[in-house]
């Protein structure tokens, strides 16, 4: 078979996926509740990367689209792979740059590679709907999972996530997991770094500000 079994979270209810044609996509994102094992020493071989940047503009209060912009980096070798979105959860899908990858395209709601090889990366940005209003009033934004699959096997993953919103519209409240994960809270900023195995998700609890 060609393929190669590759996951890892690129936003909410998206992951890239790589996998014989013949599978469906709902089977596809399937994955097991692995549990989420943060690493507190350097794994033996260099993890997977993924960098991410949502940013919430002032609209995203009211519409829920996001702005995110993304690198995968240190991809396994592989001849085919494919990130899947579900469709009316991502727009304007935009390639950046890539790096030892012979080929990659936007196809609908997919961002599809050819010829991956060693220490290869990818970036692109899009439009996603993943801020949620609350019936309290808050606001909860929702990411992952992020992991990486190879068959039935989960590896080190390196993620590095910011989320940039608006200080005069909104305030953070909460992060979860509060366990496993390094926060550094800035004023219009969240950062969150983790290097583990399994999957992580992650969530995020704004207050609007009251004028």
């Amino acid at each position: 078979m060609r393929w190669r079994v590759l996951l890892c979270a690129a936003t909410l209810f998206a992951a890239p996926v790589a996998a014989d044609h013949n599978d469906e996509l709902e089977q596809l994102l399937e994955i097991g509740d692995e549990q989420f094992v943060a690493l507190s020493e350097p794994p033996p071989h260099p993890p997977f990367i993924h960098q991410k940047t949502l940013t919430l503009g002032p609209e995203a209060m009211s519409s829920g689209w996001v702005r995110n912009e993304q690198c995968h980096r240190q991809f396994s070798p592989a001849a085919a792979l494919q990130f899947v979105f579900k469709r009316d959860q991502i727009r304007a899908i935009e390639i950046l740059e890539q790096y030892a990858i012979g080929r990659s395209w936007v196809d609908g709601n997919t961002v599809q590679l050819e010829d991956v090889g060693k220490q290869s990366s990818i970036c692109f940005r899009s439009e996603n709907r993943m801020l949620e209003r609350q019936a309290g009033g808050a606001y909860r934004i929702k990411v992952g999972p992020f992991f990486y699959r190879f068959l039935d096997g989960y590896f080190p993953v390196q993620v590095d996530l910011r989320v940039r919103f608006p200080a005069d519209k909104l305030v953070l409240i909460k992060v979860r997991p509060e366990s496993g994960v390094e926060v550094e809270r800035l004023k219009d900023e969240v950062r969150l770094s983790s290097t583990f195995q399994g999957i992580l998700r992650v969530e995020m609890l704004f207050d609007p500000v009251l004028n």
